[in-house]
Order: C-alpha cells, then structure tokens, then sequence
C-alpha cells in the first residue's frame, strides 16, 4: 500500500472519529452537563420577561439540535432584545444626549449594541461588571455569527446561553428596586 493510500485512510478515519463524537456525544451527555442544561431551563422560566423566555427555549431548541452558532446568536438577539425594552421602561434614566427614548425602532437603527450596552453603563441602568460582561458576550456572539477559526461545541454554547441568562436575571434584580419612568 502506497503512502499516499495510507495518508487517505488515516485522514478518513480520523474524519469518522470527529464527526462519530459530534452525532453520540447528543446520547451520551455528561450527567453534570444535563444537569447545567435543566438547570439553564428553569432558569429561563423564572424570567419575567416573556419574550426573552420565548427566544431563550429557541436557543436551547438550536442547542438541542446541535446548532451552537444559530444557539449563540439567538442568546445574544434575546439580551440586545431584553436591553432595549429596558431603554423604553426607564426612558427618564437614561443620560444620553439625543437618544430616542419612546422610539425602539430608532433604537434598533441608530444604536449598534455595544453603544447601547455603553448607554447604559453611563445611565446607570447596568454596572460595570455587567458592562464587561456583556462586551465579553458580544466578542463571543460576534465569534459565532462571522467566519472565524471559532467552532462553537456543546460546553462553551451552554456555558453562553447560561451567561445571558445570569445576565438578564442580574440586571431584573437591580432594577426591581428602581420603578420604571
């Protein structure tokens, strides 16, 4: 057998091996991550919000399903989502200079997210270590949706549904003190 022939058979089980891992590793779930996983659920039902439940069971339907960069962006669309809606509840907090306060449209059309999470910041309505957290978020979320060298698997995709979600919960508690405008 020629070394070229041989090359070929490694590479093509090399190839099985991977894509075998990636079709079992849905059967054979870790029980600590199954359990991250329902626990990531029950959070997501305890949300006040209700569109933010609806897109957070999506994205667990896409983790479900394997798909962890549609799983990624889907999390993040639901915390830019929750942002916003928070701009329209507490319009007279925030600070900024011109900013459409009853518009979510212009909201949505002049405001990339992280001038938006920026606003916040400046306005109050998140701190700074959900500011960082938030930027760090966004990195991953843009990681995922544009061609990178960044294979989203299983534990890092968990691991960011979970985040938004830490997020979204810890922004509700701070703002449960501060009625809306």
């Amino acid at each position: 057998m020629n070394k070229i022939n041989l090359d070929n058979i490694i590479k093509s089980a090399e190839q099985f091996e991977i894509e075998s891992q990636k079709m079992f590793r849905v059967f054979e779930g870790s029980p600590h991550q199954i359990t991250y996983l329902n626990e990531t659920i029950s959070e997501i039902e305890s949300l006040q919000n209700e569109a933010n439940k609806k897109f957070l069971k999506e994205t667990i339907g896409c983790f479900e399903q394997n798909f962890y960069r549609a799983a990624i962006v889907l999390a993040w669309c639901a915390m830019i989502s929750y942002l916003r809606n928070i701009c329209m509840l507490y319009p007279d907090h925030i600070t900024e200079p011109n900013f459409p306060k009853n518009d979510l449209e212009k909201i949505r059309e002049n405001y990339k997210d992280s001038e938006l999470i920026r606003i916040m910041l400046k306005s109050r309505l998140i701190n700074k270590d959900i500011y960082g957290e938030l930027g760090r978020l966004l990195n991953e979320r843009h990681l995922a949706a544009h061609p990178s060298s960044k294979d989203p698997d299983d534990i890092s995709t968990l691991s960011f549904i979970k985040k938004v979600v830490n997020n979204i919960k810890e922004i509700e508690e701070r703002l449960k003190n501060k009625p809306p405008s």
